[in-house]
């Protein structure tokens, strides 16, 4: 997609045996830009039609279906093995770069430059390249295993997993059997009332996106080699950042999502792993000491005391994850027990709801529900190539926290809604850049302790 225009593009034979020369792939795709010229921000295409409820853009697509050869446009659509959107527009810094590659930039300039129903590359003029799913269909493990295979391959090198190297395909000029030896532009034909429709999609898109607020973080302070040298686990250590962090801001714990994935098990996708337990308040409480004011009843704790704690914590941390990883977890095993009850077998046809009003009181009770939202919404997807990972809060007051946890730096993209009068990304951002330096200085006083008692 460049321009809001949408493009086919074939670059490999029908048995997957040959592929186009990256000369003339490159020729292909910058004819493309040529084509395409600079369009007003506000512009609509049928891109946007994507980005609405997934009801709304159903009954839209029957109605474009039943005019011209839009039902062949679409089609090639869903049978193509990716979009790549060749954005017109450059980022200043990481925060444009994250939103652009989240939503398409925070002035909406590339919203139509979307289709939110396939797995997208978003090339921008820079020379950055970025990836975008939806995730109903799809993990994000699927997609990193792909990417990585792709990245060592580029990089001439193995792969620190030992999978095998991908195939070397023959590589052509001109793909043999296309009556064209080019790009072809999909031609939809829009019946009466669907632009309109695409406006009314692009402005509930464009308020999501004005609504989204995102903060970048880096800290080279805490890396991958530091934490490790400490003899601790660099994600647990990162998540009762995050648990400290939120304490400090918000004088309470927040429910904690952390997606882990269940990949040893077959048809296994992910598991929670719930990072806000008890041994996480007790080490955020005595963290934030300072924050208490002195009167009868406060009692401090000892340098030693304080990094004894954070060592607990995050050993619970480490059991937890196990346990999830290993389909221990509870959040499945509930949800699972809830469908049964509500008359879901895995024998039931696709997408069956069951009966909601079956559900045991339990999972209609307040405690229930207030354990389900999610005040963090957390994952780490850390691999040599990303330097980004984003995704927006999942509720109305949460925040999201993409994070990679690299040998020289911890990076953390920090999200949240603009309207909440409970989250702030940017407040967030500098909660967790304090934390990570009271961290730091005591598990480094704690290491001081061990090294001087010996």
């Amino acid at each position: 997609s460049a321009g809001h225009r949408f493009f086919r593009l074939d670059v490999m034979t029908q048995d997957g045996q040959a592929m186009l020369t990256l000369e003339e792939l490159q020729r292909q795709i910058q004819h493309i830009i040529d084509t395409v010229h600079p369009v007003p921000v506000d512009q609509v295409g049928i891109g946007c039609l994507t980005m609405e409820d997934r009801d709304a853009w159903a009954g839209h697509r029957r109605v474009l279906e039943e005019h011209g050869n839009n039902r062949r446009m679409l089609a090639l659509v869903d049978s193509a093995l990716l979009i790549v959107c060749l954005d017109g527009t450059t980022h200043k810094n990481n925060n444009e770069r994250s939103q652009q590659l989240l939503h398409g930039g925070a002035n909406g300039e590339n919203l139509s430059n979307r289709w939110y129903d396939k797995f997208q590359v978003i090339s921008c003029p820079g020379g950055t390249l970025g990836i975008n799913f939806e995730h109903s269909y799809a993990d994000g493990i699927a997609w990193n295993r792909w990417l990585s295979e792709t990245w060592y391959d580029m990089q001439d090198t193995a792969n620190p997993d030992g999978w095998e190297r991908l195939p070397r395909l023959t590589q052509v000029a001109q793909l043999p059997g296309l009556r064209t030896n080019g790009p072809s532009e999909l031609n939809f034909v829009l019946p009466p009332g669907i632009e309109s429709a695409m406006k009314a999609a692009r402005e509930r898109a464009l308020s999501l996106v004005e609504g989204h607020t995102t903060q970048m973080l880096h800290l080279d302070s805490l890396n991958k080699a530091k934490i490790k040298a400490w003899g601790f686990s660099p994600d647990s250590f990162a998540q009762m950042l995050f648990q400290l962090a939120y304490y400090r801001l918000h004088g309470k714990m927040g429910a904690t999502y952390e997606s882990c994935a269940t990949r040893k098990f077959f048809h296994g996708r992910t598991e929670c792993i719930r990072s806000a337990h008890q041994e996480a308040k007790e080490m955020c409480v005595a963290l934030s000491s300072d924050l208490r004011p002195v009167k009868p009843g406060y009692v401090t704790t000892t340098a030693g005391e304080r990094y004894a704690l954070v060592v607990r914590a995050i050993n619970e941390q480490n059991t937890i994850s196990k346990l999830a990883v290993n389909g221990q977890g509870v959040d499945r095993h509930l949800l699972a027990l809830n469908k049964v009850a509500q008359g879901v077998t895995p024998l039931s046809p696709p997408l069956s709801f069951g009966d909601p009003s079956k559900s045991p009181a339990m999972f209609t009770d307040e405690a229930f529900a207030f354990s389900q939202t999610w005040m963090m919404s957390t994952s780490n997807v850390t691999t040599p190539w990303n330097v980004i990972f984003n995704f927006g809060p999942v509720a109305d007051d949460g925040y999201g926290l993409g994070y990679l946890v690299h040998e020289d730096e911890l990076i953390v993209n920090v999200t949240s809604w603009s309207h909440s009068k409970v989250s702030d990304a940017v407040a967030m951002s500098e909660a967790i850049q304090e934390a990570a330096h009271i961290l730091r200085a005591t598990v480094e006083k704690g290491e001081e302790m061990k090294g001087s008692a010996k």
